[in-house]
């Protein structure tokens, strides 16, 4: 154990920050595009605030069933499969037109997101020895960081450009792209 190098498993840890990012920033884009998605679906913005209650319940019950559907999947597949329907409920709301249907594809995102979290912190604790554990995890917690700084200059860029719907479909792109990435390397612990 004294000739153990974190950077050999660096490129581990990574792809969970990734993950993690993609587990936060699509939640964040709904702030600064809250005032067009009010506008394009014709509600007040005291009902499109609503959907942050939403937001906030999907990823609480996410978060409350991810040790279920982890002990059934294991860690890596619980984590590819919030990601995907990440990149799926992303897609579903880019085109939506209804109020109702807005919440309910919030909702399913939001879930999707707390799936990856307790996932993620087990995974990344089983990969690296528990001396290191700490430095795995600051590194981990650079994916909501990197999202929380992203998030708004992606959606001022690109919202007045493209708009809100294709904003939310780029991102789906790339959850499914993190999706397909994860899945496709190292399975890591279990």
């Amino acid at each position: 154990m004294d000739n153990y190098r974190f950077s050999a498993d660096f490129p581990r840890v990574f792809r969970f920050i990734v993950m993690m990012f993609f587990a936060v920033f699509p939640r964040l884009l709904l702030s600064p595009l809250l005032l067009r998605i009010s506008s394009d679906l014709g509600i007040s913005y005291d009902q499109a605030s609503s959907f942050f209650l939403t937001s906030a319940v999907g990823f609480s019950l996410g978060l409350i069933t991810s040790g279920f559907i982890a002990c059934r999947l294991t860690h890596h597949y619980t984590i590819f499969s919030g990601a995907l329907m990440t990149g799926i409920s992303l897609f579903l709301l880019s085109t939506v037109n209804s109020f109702p249907l807005f919440h309910l594809f919030m909702g399913l995102l939001s879930y999707s997101n707390g799936l990856c979290h307790g996932s993620g912190f087990a995974s990344v604790t089983r990969i690296v020895p528990d001396r290191f554990r700490t430095r795995a995890l600051s590194f981990h917690e650079m994916g909501p960081n990197a999202a929380f700084i992203l998030a708004p200059i992606f959606s001022a860029l690109m919202a007045p450009v493209l708009g809100w719907r294709v904003v939310l479909c780029i991102t789906g792109i790339a959850a499914f792209g993190a999706a397909l990435f994860f899945l496709l390397s190292d399975k890591g612990p279990n």
